[in-house]
């Protein structure tokens, strides 16, 4: 295995599968013996760290391949059975090592929007959701994304950049803490199954890819309001000018301003946020690739969309986005 591996690949990084009962590092050192040499190989035990190395060493055009979990969503260690999935863990890598990223979103506890409201039926269809089973369509009031940020009938989040995955009972401990619904991977669900741990009797929304499902959701969620929206594809700091040129003519503004990011998750809860008494919504979208850029356009559904460089496209950004408004360009001059 070590020696084909070295073979077909330019760089190896040899973790820990499924050790089971057995030492994670005599697996290690007995495919490493197969190498003919140590040169382009690295060895860490932690699967996650080894995935996140593999992530950051990558390059443009490169092809990484995560080999041997596969769909499995569990990791067996010493005869103990932890939630693991190979697809989680990339696109955790991935968010971390995008550029423009100044923390990844691992590193903050993810804020909760307590003014989402919607019914169960609305958001499965949203989401494009499966449930688990058949339950009473209930209204939901607040969107958390861990149990301490949980009030009676709040629909809670099962995001994997939480790792509260890897809590026991965290289904119990969300339903406990008053959740009426909660969104989770199918992958965690099975995970769930093998374990025989116990499900709570509420509203068990099963999706693919919870981000996409929180794209989904916010996309919906924009479109019950008619307002202007505008999104910017630009320096974070053109969101706040924005902010501010509304906020100056006493709009009440719903905005990624403040929020620490920028990127698709930032524009995700700052929509899902949308409250009836907001006259209108700044939407920024740092660090985005063209296709990202695509798709959340769809999702934001602007009025008007700003792209813009530094200092020097700036101020005619924010020109164009003022006459889009019916605002005069004079208006900006003491700011």
């Amino acid at each position: 295995m070590g020696r084909l591996a070295q073979r077909l690949a330019d760089r190896v990084f040899v973790t820990s599968d499924n050790p089971r009962g057995e030492s994670p590092a005599s697996i290690v050192k007995a495919i490493v013996s197969g190498m003919p040499s140590r040169a382009g190989v690295t060895v860490e035990l932690d699967r996650e760290k080894a995935i996140g190395l593999a992530v950051a060493s990558a390059r443009s055009g490169d092809v990484l391949v995560v080999a041997g979990k596969g769909h499995e969503a569990y990791q067996v260690t010493g005869g103990k059975t932890q939630f693991f999935d190979d697809r989680e863990e990339l696109a955790l890598a991935l968010s971390r090592s995008r550029p423009g990223q100044k923390e990844p979103v691992t590193t903050r506890r993810l804020a909760a929007v307590p003014s989402f409201s919607a019914k169960v039926s609305e958001v499965a269809e949203a989401t494009a959701a499966r449930p688990a089973f058949e339950v009473r369509d209930r209204r939901l009031e607040g969107l958390a994304f861990s149990p301490a940020d949980v009030r009676p009938g709040s629909l809670f989040v099962l995001h994997p950049a939480t790792r509260l995955e890897r809590t026991p009972n965290i289904l119990s401990a969300a339903s406990s803490a008053g959740a009426r619904c909660i969104i989770l991977s199918r992958a965690y669900f099975s995970y769930v199954g093998r374990i025989g741990a116990p499900l709570p009797k509420i509203a068990l929304l099963l999706v693919d890819d919870i981000d996409a499902a929180l794209e989904k959701l916010a996309g919906w969620h924009r479109r019950r309001f008619e307002l202007p929206v505008v999104a910017i594809h630009g320096p974070a700091r053109l969101v706040g000018l924005t902010t501010s040129l509304l906020l100056r003519k006493q709009w009440s503004v719903q905005s990624t301003s403040g929020q620490g990011d920028g990127g698709r998750f930032g524009a995700v809860l700052a929509l899902l946020g949308l409250e009836r008494r907001h006259q209108a919504a700044i939407i920024g979208c740092t660090g985005l690739s063209p296709s990202e850029m695509s798709r959340m356009t769809h999702v934001i559904a602007p009025k008007t969309t700003l792209i813009a460089g530094e200092t020097a496209s700036e101020r005619e950004a924010v020109a164009t986005l003022a006459s889009s408004l019916g605002l005069s360009f004079e208006e900006l001059d003491d700011g």
